[in-house]
Formats: structure tokens, sequence, C-alpha cells
């Protein structure tokens, strides 16, 4: 995702409108993490790690599984907050707000 860091957002929202199917597919066989093979490495988590407020931006807009924790209990949001993401645990926060308030 961090096309989108570097001005490709709508060729990222292009290929998220035609294949929606990517958009919470974990990566389960990326060999150089062993947390990848745990299977809840999603495009979503991989942007929320390095901090890229951009990409966490559009992968929530298409709707990107926010809900997703890390093996041990962790949300995407306390990850944020925990690598000094203050921006993007913002962001997670204010959609787990808003879906919050869709239910109601």
């Amino acid at each position: 995702m961090e096309a989108v860091e570097h001005g490709l957002t709508e060729r990222i929202r292009a290929i998220l409108a035609e294949r929606p199917d990517l958009l919470n597919r974990p990566f389960r066989e990326y060999p150089l993490y062993p947390l990848y093979a745990e299977g809840w490495y999603t495009p979503l988590v991989f942007a929320v790690v390095p901090g890229r407020v951009e990409s966490v931006r559009v992968l929530l807009e298409y709707s990107a599984d926010a809900t997703v924790r890390s093996p041990d209990g962790r949300n995407l949001s306390e990850l944020a907050q925990e690598k000094g993401h203050e921006e993007v645990a913002e962001l997670l926060k204010q959609h787990r707000t808003a879906m919050g308030s869709r239910r109601q």
C-alpha cells in the first residue's frame, strides 16, 4: 500500500473497486515475518504498522476490516499507538465510532 504514499491513489482505488476480494485477504505465505503466516496481516495491517496514513485512509474508505486483531489480541488502533502512529490510531478510532453509529 505504499503506492498510495507515492501518488498512485487513483490506481489503488481502481484496483480495489475492481477486485474488492483483495481488500481483506490475509497474506498467508509471506516468508520474511512469522506473523504473516498467522493469517492476520491484511493490506490494512501492512498500512497500519509503518504508519501510512493515506493508505489507511483509502483502505478504510473501501471498507477494509478494521476489526482485525493481532495474535496476542491487540486491535489495530492499539498497535498503531504502540508504534507511535497517533494519526493512524485516531483514524481507526474515528472509523470504529462511525461504524458503531451506523449499526444503531
